[in-house]
């Protein structure tokens, strides 16, 4: 057991201070939520090439890398504004870093990326997320109608002509010189 005298102790936690974490009371062993949370960085690191190194992610952050490096080894309680600045540095919400894959509900995406889109790219993701839960409440296209008889002929006349411009219009009169007969079984 360390015997910390009063200056001693104080140094520790200036120092501590200064490089954003604050000591746990046994550093050998990481808490399960430092463990997850090194976890989560290493792993959203190894996604992004370009901030996959400690020195990468901490000028990135705007942290120093020995704060990385002690997150990573979860030899810290890092200061919830290091861990914010790790996650925007990675482009995830801080809570992706604090829970398991599994017990994620936010969809997982590189935020800086969808910043630089134009307004109208957005909306089309947006929508595209609307459409994917609207038809995940129940909603289905798969029954099939059957053609009625003038639908049936229409069809076949569609399909016997060469695919271009009129392929799928239903306006040709029957009297086209273009038409093809139709081969029924």
């Amino acid at each position: 057991m360390a015997i910390f005298t009063s200056d001693n102790w104080s140094q520790k936690a200036i120092h501590h201070w200064q490089h954003g974490f604050m000591a746990t009371d046994n550093p050998t062993q990481p808490t399960k939520l430092q463990a997850l949370l090194a976890k989560n960085v290493r792993e959203q690191m190894s996604l992004r090439p370009h901030l996959n190194t400690q020195v990468k992610l901490s000028t990135k952050a705007g942290v120093t890398q020995s704060t990385v490096g002690r997150i990573l080894r979860g030899e810290v309680s890092p200061l919830l504004s290091n861990v914010e600045a790790v996650a925007d540095a990675l482009g995830v919400s801080v809570t992706s870093l604090l829970v398991e894959p599994h017990e994620r509900d936010e969809i997982q995406y590189d935020r800086e990326a969808y910043a630089r889109l134009p307004e109208s790219e957005k909306e089309k993701i947006q929508s595209y997320i609307a459409f994917v839960i609207a038809t995940n409440k129940g909603l289905t296209f798969s029954e099939v109608t059957p053609a009625d008889p003038a639908q049936a002929d229409m069809l076949a006349a569609a399909s016997s002509r060469p695919l271009d411009h009129r392929t799928l219009t239903h306006n040709e009169t029957t009297s086209s010189p273009k038409k093809r007969a139709v081969k029924r079984s």
